[in-house]
């Protein structure tokens, strides 16, 4: 997708929740943010198309969900 269209712009989205998960996983994060809302958690059932970034200690990427 990033060789196709880009980054993704920032303009274009909001925060919807800051903070950690004990998984990198995106099937975790999506089960996660669609039956289980974390606390302060502010946006959507994840879907298609949503950006999600993960990060550890080598550093951060963001990916898009196609789940």
């Amino acid at each position: 997708m990033v060789r196709q269209f880009g980054e993704p712009s920032l303009e274009n989205y909001n925060i919807v929740y800051d903070g950690q998960f004990d998984t990198n996983d995106l099937e975790a994060i999506y089960t996660r943010c669609n039956a289980n809302y974390p606390p302060g958690y502010n946006g959507h059932s994840l879907s298609v198309s949503d950006v999600v970034e993960l990060y550890d200690a080598q550093g951060s990427e963001y990916r898009w969900t196609n789940l």
